[in-house]
């Protein structure tokens, strides 16, 4: 019954929740990075929950804003017993009730959104008439001959090239400037705000910073390793260069290895910008 609870209380809604969202912007914008944008801003709710959830009189506003409803659970049962939590399930009572009814309403009225908006027809395209070209005529020559070696210098060359190509891909990507954006927003408000909890101030210890650092930005640099993994490897073939990429004359592996060391390159880096 724990988990069956669980099921109907937490997964289910919040896979409706976050689908219907993310599908909505999806379906009226057709862009992959305003979707993105969509499952932040329902992070969001979650992150701005907790923050608010450290003074006793914004329980109320934390428990109803948090989108996954798993900070309305703890204030609901911050006061149960050990024996009481080991025990009793989570049930849609009190503030729960009315996070989850307000969440499955929106998401409700987000897909009637995209339901009435949603259609099949595809915008049409201004197609340009080709111009007719006279035939170029080109002069015979001989093609020179070449000796092509592969060996560990030109397989180092593949990977720097490749390395380069995919971690600058990654920096000026305008998804990765949002998330970078986001992660620095949320980590100097935590350093701002974060020391103060249920309304007794703290000093900022060399302990708690390091905590905040080493929590905060984590978030966000798990997000741009897990979404630049698949951009990586779907880029080439949404260029439509894959198959040029596939015919050149290099290893497999290699271009797998710098894709990996790009993005450790880059998540080393946001570590040490944060820090």
């Amino acid at each position: 019954m724990s988990f069956v609870s669980n099921y109907f209380t937490f997964i289910l809604p919040n896979m409706f929740i976050a689908g219907t969202i993310i599908f909505g912007l999806a379906s009226k914008w057709q862009n992959t990075i305003i979707s993105f944008v969509g499952s932040l801003i329902i992070l969001l709710g979650y992150i701005v929950s907790i923050s608010l959830a450290s003074d006793i009189e914004n329980e109320t506003v934390s428990a109803l804003i948090d989108t996954f409803g798993l900070r309305t659970y703890n204030i609901q049962t911050k006061y149960y017993t050990v024996i009481e939590k080991n025990i009793v399930n989570p049930s849609f009572i009190g503030l729960l009730l009315f996070n989850r009814a307000i969440w499955i309403a929106f998401g409700m009225l987000i897909l009637l959104l995209s339901y009435f908006s949603f259609s099949f027809i595809k915008k049409d395209k201004k197609i340009k008439e080709k111009k007719t070209k006279a035939p170029v005529t080109t002069p015979h020559f001989l093609l020179p001959k070449l000796h092509l070696q592969y060996g560990t210098p030109t397989q180092w060359k593949h990977f720097k090239s490749f390395f380069f190509i995919n971690f600058l891909s990654i920096t000026k990507n305008i998804t990765f400037k949002i998330l970078f954006l986001f992660g620095a927003i949320i980590l100097i408000t935590s350093l701002l705000t974060g020391y103060e909890y249920y309304g007794l101030q703290t000093y900022p210890l060399t302990y708690k910073i390091i905590d905040t650092i080493n929590q905060d930005p984590a978030f966000f640099i798990l997000i741009i390793l897990v979404f630049f993994s698949g951009e990586l490897i779907w880029r080439d073939r949404d260029f439509k260069i894959n198959e040029v990429i596939d015919a050149s004359p290099h290893l497999s592996v290699i271009s797998l290895i710098a894709k990996t060391l790009s993005l450790v390159a880059v998540a080393t880096a946001l570590r040490l910008f944060y820090i």
